[in-house]
């Protein structure tokens, strides 16, 4: 079988087979902190090993569950992936220590997790976990993405949360524990549920500065956008499908906001980029750039605001 072109970094080992005499050599002697293994011809991951008190990460992209075993010997592991793993026959991030960031597709029958110091969570599909028996104090980001999660709650316990991203989420209707993320700076939902959202989880979340609900259901809105009224550190707002009745002063005053995309049917409600520059210039806002456009009954309009210049002495 032949072998792709492998990507060449300092103090990475990338394999599609497995490692030569020299490779395990330069393990032992600390020369790589990250290791990626692609799909190829491995009977077994046990080399890992010889690198424990030196490897940082590892990113495996091959089905070898079979022999993931080796990874609770890597002690001082701060990054782990496992993508195209099915399945991982004793697989326990919690007997890894250093352990910071992780992407795994998951499994019903890995245990739960618990990680004291992770901080980047990144799970996909099929199979989803149990928000509320994953303990992770530290956590700051948290993407789910094409797991089929019934409700978000359990969510509250990761009272640090910064960053949220609820991707390809069909059967989400329940976003209890949401409104408790007062940490929480970025938030993301795609194809959710939102005709759901009663009541609003993002409502009480007046600290966010980054949101995007990317509704693709037909004939679904998203709620009234009054509540963005109060989001004085909002800085990108972008809303698919949202409800048509806008407030274009009151979305365009908010003081930080840099950004902004919104699609509507357009038959509810037309828009002219004259008007919105018009409106744009008596909130004292400096237009960037600004388009408007129609596609298959559908307006799509985006504004970028030009961001004021930082001058010495402004905190």
């Amino acid at each position: 079988m032949s072998k792709f072109i492998l990507p060449v970094s300092p103090g990475v080992l990338s394999l599609n087979t497995s490692p030569t005499p020299e490779q395990i050599h330069r393990l032992r002697q600390g020369d790589y902190h990250k290791v990626d293994i692609y799909y190829g011809d491995y009977p077994n991951l046990h080399f890992l090993a010889e690198g424990a008190a030196h490897i940082r990460e590892v990113n495996v992209h091959a089905d070898m569950g079979h022999s993931l075993q080796v990874l609770s010997d890597l002690t001082r592991l701060e990054g782990l992936g496992l993508r195209g793993v099915s399945y991982a026959p004793g697989f326990d991030p919690g007997r890894l220590p250093a352990l910071r960031y992780m992407a795994v597709d998951w499994h019903p029958d890995y245990p739960p997790l618990h990680c004291p110091r992770l901080e980047a969570l990144y799970l996909y599909g099929p199979h989803a976990p149990d928000l509320r028996t994953v303990h992770a104090p530290t956590l700051r980001c948290l993407s789910v993405n094409g797991i089929p999660l019934q409700s978000t709650q359990g969510i509250e316990n990761f009272s640090r949360l910064e960053q949220l991203w609820l991707m390809q989420q069909y059967r989400l209707e329940d976003f209890r524990g949401v409104e408790q993320l007062h940490q929480l700076k970025k938030f993301r939902a795609d194809f959710c549920d939102i005709a759901n959202w009663r009541p609003n989880p993002l409502r009480e979340l007046t600290q966010l500065c980054h949101i995007e609900i990317l509704n693709r259901q037909p004939g679904v809105l998203f709620p009234e956008l009054h509540w963005l009224e109060s989001f004085q550190a909002l800085e990108y707002f972008a809303a698919r499908s949202c409800s048509t009745h806008l407030s274009w002063p009151r979305l365009f005053s908010l003081p930080k906001l840099h950004a902004l995309a919104i699609s509507v049917n357009a038959e509810a409600q037309p828009w002219w980029e004259s008007e919105l520059h018009a409106i744009a210039r008596a909130c004292g806002r400096e237009v960037e750039s600004l388009s408007c456009g129609e596609r298959r009954g559908v307006l799509q309009c985006s504004v970028y605001f030009r961001k004021p210049e930082v001058t010495a002495g402004t905190p």
